[in-house]
């Protein structure tokens, strides 16, 4: 939801079509139009959002986190 709600915006601010809802797919998407996000009024909201996304990623695939969140 979150990779797909910042491509929204890239979609909506820009001439480009919107990529598959894959995580790979939004992930590229995202990376190649990091510039336009980077400038964006929301760009602080972006990179807190995707920050918050990788670190729940990383809690859940941590070999040594015994805890994995539900919900």
């Amino acid at each position: 939801m979150t990779l797909a709600s910042w491509a929204d915006l890239i979609v909506e601010g820009r001439t480009v079509r919107l990529p598959l809802r894959t995580v790979p797919a939004l992930a590229a998407f995202l990376r190649r139009h990091l510039g336009w996000l980077a400038v964006h009024p929301a760009a602080d909201d972006a990179a807190t959002d995707i920050d918050a996304l990788l670190q729940r990623a990383l809690r859940v695939t941590d070999p040594q986190d015994t805890t994995v969140p539900a919900g």
